[in-house]
This record gives structure tokens, sequence and C-alpha cells, in this order.
């Protein structure tokens, strides 16, 4: 961290303050104050510094990682639209961006269709003959377009090799994460902790966040190490056991 970036970063924490009048938590749905909670309560000498979010959508909108990338983390940021990717380097000059779709370890196409209501939509995914969960289809799309995928474990070794093991992976992919989670081993990547966009509708008819212990997603972050600790709208976070340091 040299020192004009530092000095960088205390001036956008100090503007960012002003202009969301005394709040700067960026994200949707208060994923960032609970995941930041968790990080602060971890031993810091046992974790780096290093995020990876995949989904990524905007410098800070909805960011679950630019508070962190304010108080001087880093990390790699993934998202398929290269009009959302290119507001990056402006705004978050450290990390390092890639423009893909990132896909479950199992998957072997190069390229997937991407499907949207325009060029910016929070929600695009990939075409629902891969994805069953996108809300999509060719009908009611009115923007497509043709994007190189990436793996999951390609951009966890990639950060890994750049920048060391990541602290925090945050993952927004409109319905396909539970594929993209169970296809990771985390045993390998055993990141401390996870926010993961995980609707209830896509596994249950249940309105209660008790049946989130029924997610064939959860249950394979559970075998791997994770507790499940928070609940935030839409988004699960979970913590690694040998890191969570839970309330006394």
């Amino acid at each position: 961290m040299t020192i004009k970036s530092f000095v960088g970063n205390l001036i956008r924490r100090k503007l960012n303050k002003f202009l969301y009048m005394g709040s700067d938590d960026y994200s949707q749905l208060g994923e960032q104050m609970v995941v930041m909670n968790i990080l602060g309560r971890m031993d810091q000498s046992k974790i780096n510094p290093i995020y990876v979010d995949i989904g990524a959508f905007h410098p800070f909108k909805g960011s679950n990682t630019y508070k962190l990338y304010l108080k001087n983390w880093r990390g790699v940021v993934v998202d398929p639209n290269p009009n959302k990717i290119k507001q990056f380097a402006p705004v978050r000059p450290l990390d390092i961006c890639l423009t893909n779709a990132v896909v479950p370890d199992s998957w072997d196409m190069k390229e997937v269709e991407m499907l949207a209501t325009g060029s910016h939509d929070a929600r695009e995914s990939i075409t629902p003959t891969l994805n069953k969960n996108n809300h999509l289809d060719k009908e009611t799309a009115q923007h497509s377009y043709i994007a190189k995928t990436i793996k999951a474990s390609e951009v966890l070794e990639l950060c890994c090799k750049e920048l060391g093991m990541p602290a925090f992976l945050s993952v927004d992919i409109e319905g396909l994460e539970g594929d993209l989670i169970k296809g990771t081993n985390f045993k390998k990547y055993p990141i401390p902790v996870l926010c993961i966009e995980h609707f209830l509708s896509e596994f249950t008819e249940s309105q209660s966040i008790f049946d989130y212990k029924s997610s064939p997603m959860i249950q394979h972050l559970e075998a791997n190490g994770y507790e499940l600790v928070s609940v935030c709208g839409v988004s699960v976070v979970l913590a690694h056991k040998d890191f969570y340091v839970p309330f006394g």
C-alpha cells in the first residue's frame, strides 16, 4: 500500500461518509455490516486483507467489498459485463478486475450467453438453459451478449497466486450460486468468511429462514467446516470454524 493509495482511500472514506449522510454501508441489505463485524472479531494475524467478489456489479453500489477496499484491503473482482467492470479501474485501481462469467468447476464450456433487461441490469444471468434459476428468458430479455467463462477454482487460484488466500468471498450470480459453491473445494480454500446470495425459493417453498439449514449448498459448506451465522435479506453469511469467534 503506497502513501498515495492510503491518502486516496482516506479522502474517499470522508467523502463517502458525507454523501451517504453519515452512513457508509454500501451493501444491498446490510451484509457489509455483518461481515465487517465477523471479520473484526477474528484473529487478525490469521487472515489476509484480501477478498474475492464474484458478480461484483459496481465499484460501490450494492457492494459487499467496497468498505473493505476503503480500509486498504484489495482483491479480485469478477463480472461478465464489460460495461460494469470498466467502472472499477478509476474507483478501485488496486483490485484485479476480470471480465468473465464465473462457472462451476464441472462446466467445460469456454463461453456462455448472458441475458439481461439492459446493459446495467443488476440481475443479468447466464441463459436459463444452463441456469434454471434465471428469471429471464429470450422473450423477456432485452439485452444479451456472449461472455468468456472462468471456473471458480481458477479465480481462487489466481487470487492466491497474486495476492494470497482471501479472507472474504462474496458471490452474487443470480441463481447459480448453489452449483458454484457445491463444486468448490473449500478444504483447499478455507476462506474465513463467505457471503452468498441464496434465495429460499431455489430449494423450498417455505419463507422461514430456519429452512436454510435444509439447503444443499448450506449442507455442503457445513460439511466443509462452515457455520451459518447470519441471514441478511437474501444473502447468507457463513464463517469457517477455524476462524470464527462467536459472541461471548
